[in-house]
């Protein structure tokens, strides 16, 4: 028979297979091992554990450092937009304001209008009065 790696010398170690068919008795359908078997078994499904509990602490480490930056980076947006807004609203009260100066220099455009009929209006009159005193003609001007 060929060798597969097992050793030639009587105190070489048996393959795990035949170590596990050696440890392990089939009683009314149960398999029983022995103590050493169990407790290598133990230890593989402990270290199994240890290293998933390694991995989650690892990816609840980078779940909350993703939270905190994208937590950050919604404060920064929310900050800007909260400066945008109150800029904005700055700049609605100055052209109401801008408005109101508006509809003020229109009301002065309005009177300086109604005035200078009424000073057409009375150099009019004052012409009509000269041309009565005098009885000539008012020379002619443009006046508007």
């Amino acid at each position: 028979m060929a060798d597969r790696g097992r050793g030639t010398s009587r105190h070489s170690q048996p393959s795990s297979r035949a170590a596990s068919a050696a440890s392990s008795h089939s009683i009314q359908g149960r398999i029983t091992m022995d103590s050493t078997s169990l407790g290598r078994i133990e230890n593989a499904l402990n270290n199994m554990v240890r290293q998933i509990a390694g991995r989650i602490q690892q990816l609840d480490e980078l779940i909350d450092a993703s939270t905190e930056r994208v937590s950050r980076a919604a404060a920064n947006t929310i900050n800007g937009a909260d400066a945008e807004i109150e800029r904005a609203k700055k700049l609605v009260a100055r052209l109401d304001e801008l408005e109101e100066e508006m509809e003020e220099v229109k009301n002065v455009c309005k009177k300086i209008k109604a005035l200078r009929q009424r000073c057409d209006q009375a150099g009019g009159r004052m012409d009509q009065i000269a041309v009565a005193r005098s009885g000539k003609p008012p020379p002619t001007s443009s006046r508007r």
